[in-house]
């Protein structure tokens, strides 16, 4: 995939791939009011849904025909941006539960 501009998966990968890096400036601080938590939450959920339907558009293709290298490609890519966000919000649960 050598010339991926313009392409919307491509344009909405690349978004998320960024705004991963937004759920650090929550790391620490779910517990300092009820605002932050919040916030925290809505960019969790709101990342984890454009990196469902990431994963799911690459998949449904794929399953179309299993031959097809883009799809492939495009499913590897999705599942590695899926462990890249867990990654970045594993803080939360571990943090939530300290909340008194």
């Amino acid at each position: 995939m050598s010339n991926r501009s313009g392409n919307p998966w491509e344009t909405a990968f690349a978004a998320l791939k960024v705004r991963i890096g937004e759920m650090a400036q929550y790391q620490g601080k779910l517990g300092e009011s009820s605002t932050m938590l919040a916030q925290c939450l809505m960019l969790s959920d709101t990342l984890g849904m454009i990196a469902h339907r990431l994963y799911v558009y690459a998949n449904l293709n794929l399953d179309e025909d299993n031959r097809v290298s883009k799809y492939q490609e495009l499913g590897d890519r999705a599942r590695m941006l899926y462990s890249d966000l867990g990654q970045a919000s594993a803080f939360m649960e571990p943090e939530i539960l300290t909340i008194p």
